[in-house]
């Protein structure tokens, strides 16, 4: 499951490549479908992660369009 949340934060896949700033890794997973507006148990979205790590390519890929 490409969005399976993890038990701690309820973070998905893509919320920790957010985090993480991997470009690549967060360009693969919305291709394979992951689903951006997840929200994690603090209620941030892979988005929000990306506007509060000052991530603004990433941000660029997941703003909607």
């Amino acid at each position: 499951n490409i969005n399976l949340r993890t038990k701690n934060n309820g973070a998905t896949p893509l919320q920790r490549a957010v985090k993480a700033n991997k470009k690549e890794m967060v360009k693969f997973l919305l291709t394979e479908n992951a689903d951006a507006s997840i929200q994690d148990y603090d209620g941030l979205t892979a988005l929000d992660c990306a506007k509060r790590g000052g991530h603004e390519d990433l941000v660029k890929l997941l703003q909607p369009k």
